[in-house]
């Protein structure tokens, strides 16, 4: 959390956790204070919310290190990524942002909708990327085509 305490970073903060990390910079000891770390968490975790910050390098590399560090420190053997497991994943958002911090996710529902919609965002995306966007525009465009074309010689008479 000390890394946040640095002039660059401090702009990145909110007026709320600023003061803290403000502090922390000038008295580096005060993060060894179990309260004052916990209220830095807190207040990451609160700017990390929010939307501006959430595809941030250094929040994302930031979050990434606390759940490896949380997962380590908790049992995990080192260099494994935590598993968060999702029963009842709906549209994905906790699996989603399992992804984002670095952990490994496995969604399932019982709807057959969520589970295609989750498996498009949980694997095919990261996995295929600008590739898989290229093909759905193109078979897009290709059906928009094919409807057009039906749709004029159809109704063409009227």
């Amino acid at each position: 959390m000390q890394q946040w305490a640095t002039h660059d970073r401090q702009a990145l903060l909110s007026e709320e956790s600023r003061p803290r990390f403000e502090k922390a910079r000038k008295r580096p000891e005060l993060f060894k204070d179990p309260e004052q770390l916990r209220g830095a968490l807190l207040d990451f975790i609160a700017d990390f919310a929010n939307w501006d910050n959430c595809t941030n390098a250094d929040f994302l590399s930031t979050s990434r290190a606390l759940t490896q560090s949380a997962h380590e420190a908790l049992g995990g053997e080192k260099g494994t990524r935590p598993l968060v497991v999702d029963p009842f994943a709906g549209g994905g958002s906790i699996p989603l942002e399992a992804l984002r911090v670095g952990a490994d996710a496995f969604a399932s529902d019982l709807n057959p909708v969520p589970v295609l919609l989750n498996k498009v965002l949980l694997e095919y995306i990261p996995k295929y990327g600008k590739h898989l966007a290229d093909e759905v525009t193109k078979w897009g465009e290709w059906i928009k085509q094919e409807a057009t074309t039906w749709i004029r010689r159809e109704f063409s008479a009227f």
